[in-house]
């Protein structure tokens, strides 16, 4: 599935009737590979390329006639960076703007046609994104350990960290696999994260309540 640009200028295509926001392409491929892991086929993950202007981008979506005539549950998935609450205020904040039902809390669904909910990554309140939810499942893993004791060694000699650590710390992980040089989101479509792991069931609960 080839990801789904949103821009102002022109309408989206929608090609089921129930759609997943996300942010990048990391996300469409992360989500794209979830939804194979649960067998939920009838849901299509859409590239926001990005979080700034999420209110034009979501406004755009829903202006589609097909999006009316369509659209029977929409999921918006973020991540929650400082804060997890502020992040969902400015989700909510825009669902409003745009006329569609807004979830009281994460992980919650209201409305009817489309039903509606919004999933804040890591989760349970805590600040971080998608590779932070990642970094658990991957705990058990000893490769990971190998590479986690690369930043517990520059932390030690007391040399710069780099400043998404996160993202460097998945990163590292999967350049122990056959095939390096790739992102979290094509680490999970090739099967490189542990995508069974329970540290993602409260995700693929979202998920599956969207595919509903």
């Amino acid at each position: 599935m080839d990801a789904q640009r949103v821009e102002t200028s022109r309408p989206i295509l929608i090609e089921k009737n129930r759609l997943l926001l996300v942010e990048g392409k990391d996300e469409f491929n992360f989500f794209s590979a979830l939804c194979r892991e649960l067998s939920v086929s009838n849901l299509q993950p859409i590239w926001l390329e990005g979080k700034s202007n999420l209110d034009d981008k979501v406004n755009t979506l829903v202006i589609s006639p097909e999006f009316a005539r369509r659209v029977v549950s929409l999921g918006v998935v973020r991540d929650a960076d400082e804060s997890e609450a502020s992040t969902f205020q400015s989700v909510t904040g825009a669902l409003k703007k745009a006329g569609l039902s807004v979830p009281p809390y994460p992980q919650t669904f209201v409305g009817d046609k489309p039903k509606v909910g919004v999933l804040i990554l890591p989760g349970n309140g805590r600040p971080g994104e998608l590779e932070d939810l990642c970094i658990e499942a991957l705990g058990p893993d000893p490769a990971f350990s190998c590479t986690e004791a690369l930043f517990s060694c520059l932390s030690r000699l007391a040399l710069p960290l780099p400043k998404e650590l996160s993202k460097a710390r998945v990163q590292a992980y999967l350049a122990t696999k056959p095939e390096v040089h790739i992102s979290l989101g094509l680490g999970a479509l090739k099967g490189y994260l542990p995508l069974n792991s329970p540290v993602f069931e409260a995700t693929k609960r979202f998920i599956q309540s969207v595919g509903a």
